[in-house]
Protein backbone atom coordinates (compact mmCIF):
# COMPACT_ATOMS: atom_id res chain seq x y z
CA UNK A 1 0.00 0.00 0.00
CA UNK A 2 1.28 3.42 -0.97
CA UNK A 3 0.22 6.78 1.64
CA UNK A 4 1.25 9.75 0.46
CA UNK A 5 1.37 13.26 2.60
CA UNK A 6 0.45 16.89 1.18
CA UNK A 7 2.96 18.79 3.15
CA UNK A 8 2.79 22.40 2.20
CA UNK A 9 5.83 23.47 3.00
CA UNK A 10 5.58 22.82 7.01
CA UNK A 11 7.79 19.74 7.10
CA UNK A 12 9.25 19.47 3.96
CA UNK A 13 10.35 21.99 1.29
CA UNK A 14 10.64 20.38 -2.51
CA UNK A 15 10.60 21.28 -6.01
CA UNK A 16 7.05 20.21 -7.61
CA UNK A 17 8.08 18.78 -10.76
CA UNK A 18 6.58 21.10 -13.88
CA UNK A 19 4.56 17.60 -15.37
CA UNK A 20 3.73 15.39 -12.69
CA UNK A 21 2.28 12.61 -14.31
CA UNK A 22 5.48 12.17 -16.60
CA UNK A 23 7.41 12.57 -13.29
CA UNK A 24 5.65 9.57 -12.01
CA UNK A 25 5.56 7.60 -15.13
CA UNK A 26 10.06 8.17 -15.22
CA UNK A 27 10.33 6.58 -11.32
CA UNK A 28 7.34 3.46 -12.70
CA UNK A 29 9.94 3.22 -15.64
CA UNK A 30 12.82 2.78 -13.69
CA UNK A 31 11.37 -0.14 -11.45
CA UNK A 32 10.38 -2.02 -14.51
CA UNK A 33 6.83 -0.97 -14.23
CA UNK A 34 4.49 -0.29 -17.36
CA UNK A 35 3.08 2.71 -17.91
CA UNK A 36 0.50 2.57 -19.96
CA UNK A 37 -0.20 4.74 -23.19
CA UNK A 38 -2.85 6.85 -21.61
CA UNK A 39 -1.12 7.35 -18.68
CA UNK A 40 -1.75 11.50 -18.87
CA UNK A 41 -5.71 10.51 -19.42
CA UNK A 42 -5.53 8.13 -16.44
CA UNK A 43 -2.96 9.97 -13.90
CA UNK A 44 -5.83 13.12 -14.73
CA UNK A 45 -8.48 11.04 -13.23
CA UNK A 46 -10.37 10.98 -9.93
CA UNK A 47 -9.86 7.93 -7.96
CA UNK A 48 -11.75 8.53 -4.78
CA UNK A 49 -15.64 8.03 -5.07
CA UNK A 50 -16.34 10.74 -2.09
CA UNK A 51 -20.38 11.45 -1.70
CA UNK A 52 -20.97 14.92 -2.68
CA UNK A 53 -20.02 17.40 0.27
CA UNK A 54 -17.47 15.33 1.81
CA UNK A 55 -14.08 16.20 2.12
CA UNK A 56 -11.01 14.56 0.78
Amino acid sequence: MAVSFGLFGTLVDADLPTDPAEAVARELEKRDVDVPDDWQRAYAEDHVGAPDGAAV
